[in-house]
């Protein structure tokens, strides 16, 4: 701690005036100052106080800690200074130099500012020196064309896991083509073939694999498909010599292979059918036709024929 004589009304009134260069400029800026004014000077950060008691400028303080003995260093002490490219230690800024760096700063980053007119500083990614420059930083390939990205489509379809779908990739016009392969039943997947089934009788079917065969006893018909296999639709064709004096037909499609589980009238699929007459200049839909599934869940009896004519009886599965 330390004192310092001075006038014991020096404290008493204290009245701030605007801050001088120095203390030379003290005396010609407030020529007749009144007892209290109270003012800094810049040059040296010194606070003086006029007193009428004396007449005189008198030194209150330095850096507002008090007056400081010649015993006690200034470290520490700053002067204010208007400037932005100070760098001593012993230097403050004004409100005006801050004011200063802002609008600098500022123009320096509406001169940087990106072509789309966002403010603010940005990173030159493709920078190889300097501050902007980006280290470990990573490839970034060039964008697809349509083209690539449509082959790229194509080649993680052609790769993925798909039962019985296979793709190809149309390079001429540019679109994807699916190929689709129905499944066989618990056998496998293969091809929807139509063909005879058995050769000679005169009877078809599309079904999901070959070896489908229509056994005839005259005017009964028996479906037999092997295992993996499944009917969609047959079409059995019974003769006029077939039907002889009947009047009715019999189809048996299985109870378990080929035309689903049928092992029971709870399981039957039960098929749609149709007749159609087989008589030169007459082939007409016989609309009196009807099916009963009496004999058994397998079997269905058609009545409403006519004898020694030749019919055709499609059954969709």
């Amino acid at each position: 701690m330390f004192t310092v004589d001075m006038p014991s009304n020096v404290l008493e009134i204290v009245i701030w005036q605007q801050p001088v260069a120095n203390f030379a400029a003290l005396k010609t800026t407030y020529p007749n100052p009144t007892d209290g004014w109270t003012v800094t000077t810049l040059d040296s950060n010194y606070t003086y106080k006029y007193s009428t008691a004396s007449s005189s400028w008198i030194l209150t303080s330095t850096n507002s800690v008090g007056v400081v003995p010649s015993s006690i260093t200034t470290a520490g002490i700053v002067k204010l200074v208007d400037s932005v490219t100070s760098t001593s230690v012993n230097d403050a800024a004004t409100p005006n130099s801050v004011k200063q760096a802002y609008d600098l700063a500022s123009s320096k980053l509406a001169a940087n500012a990106p072509a789309n007119g966002l403010q603010g500083a940005y990173v030159d990614w493709n920078a190889v020196s300097g501050g902007a420059s980006i280290k470990n930083k990573p490839s970034i390939p060039a964008a697809y064309s349509d083209k690539q990205a449509q082959q790229a489509v194509a080649g993680m379809l052609a790769l993925g896991t798909q039962t019985g779908i296979t793709f190809r990739y149309d390079d001429v016009h540019g679109k994807l083509n699916a190929t689709v392969t129905a499944g066989g039943g618990s056998g496998g997947g293969s091809s929807i073939t139509r063909y005879e089934a058995g050769a000679g009788t005169g009877c078809y079917v599309l079904a999901t694999g070959p070896g489908v065969v229509i056994n005839k006893t005259n005017n009964i018909a028996y479906i037999n498909a092997p295992p993996g296999v499944e009917v969609i639709s047959a079409s059995i064709h019974i003769l006029a010599s077939e039907m002889d004096s009947s009047t009715f037909c019999v189809i048996d499609f299985g109870s378990s292979q080929g035309c689903g589980d049928n092992s029971d009238y709870t399981k039957v699929f039960m098929p749609q059918f149709q007749v159609w007459a087989d008589v030169d200049g007459n082939r007409s839909f016989k609309t009196g036709a009807a099916g009963t599934f009496n004999d058994n869940s397998h079997t269905i009896h058609i009545t409403g024929l006519t004898s020694s004519q030749a019919i055709w009886v499609n059954m969709s599965f």
